[in-house]
């Protein structure tokens, strides 16, 4: 299978601001090109989980210190959001088979 995502690093050199913005798929491909669906994740997991794996993935690969990471997990404004409640139908036909792609 075959995740699927686009994100786009920003960053706001007046008051330094760096920030990403992260379009991701709700399932992955198939071998065959086929969408597989995933069932939604609840948007209260996706709260709580978003930060504390972003946090974690930078303190595994050094961008980060363990004291930081706790600090930031105990703030009432984290400045992490997620969002899924809109969700885009998955298309039936296979991806290699659709012209032009």
């Amino acid at each position: 299978m075959a995740r699927c995502s686009l994100a786009s690093i920003r960053t706001r050199f007046v008051n330094f601001n760096p920030h990403v913005h992260v379009l991701a798929a709700d399932g992955a491909f198939l071998p065959d090109g086929r969408f597989v669906t995933l069932p939604a994740v609840p948007g209260s997991l996706l709260a709580e989980g978003f930060p504390r794996a972003v946090l974690e993935f930078l303190v595994n690969n050094d961008a980060l210190s363990e004291g930081l990471r706790s600090r930031m997990l105990g703030w009432r404004h984290s400045g992490f959001s997620a969002h899924n409640e809109v969700r885009v139908p998955a298309i039936l036909t296979p991806l290699k088979s659709r012209q032009g792609l």
